[in-house]
C-alpha cells in the first residue's frame, strides 16, 4: 500500500512538468495571432500576390502566407513591392456557384 502511495506522488511531482512540456509543444506550432490567418474560404476566393516564391494575402491588415512546412505566417512590417501592389487596389474575388436550373452534371 505505500509503494502505491509512493508512486502516486512521485506521479503528482511530475504532472505540472508534463503539462508545461506539452503546452509547450502546442505552442510552438502557432507563429502567431491566428487572426492574421486568412480563413480557407478567404483563400479559395482571392487571387494571391506572389512575393518571394510563394503566395501572399492581404488579411487581417497583414500580408499573410504559408510557409513549406504548411504553417501560417506574416510580414511583421509590410515590404515595399506588396504596399504598392496593395496600393493599386483590392484583388478582384471568385465567386463560385450553381448553374441556375442544372443538375450540376455533365
Amino acid at each position: 500500500m505505500n509503494r502505491t502511495f509512493e508512486r502516486l506522488a512521485a506521479a503528482a511531482r511530475l504532472a505540472p512538468l508534463a503539462t508545461v512540456l506539452v503546452a509547450a509543444g502546442c505552442y510552438a506550432d502557432v507563429e502567431g495571432p491566428p487572426g492574421y490567418y486568412p480563413p480557407p474560404a478567404y483563400v479559395a476566393t482571392v487571387d494571391p500576390v506572389f512575393y518571394e516564391g510563394h503566395a501572399v494575402y492581404w488579411y487581417g491588415e497583414h500580408w499573410a502566407y504559408r510557409e513549406g512546412s504548411g504553417r501560417w505566417n506574416y510580414y511583421r512590417s509590410e515590404p515595399a513591392f506588396l504596399a504598392s501592389h496593395r496600393a493599386m487596389g483590392a484583388p478582384p474575388k471568385r465567386y463560385y456557384e450553381r448553374i441556375a436550373g442544372g443538375s450540376g452534371r455533365m
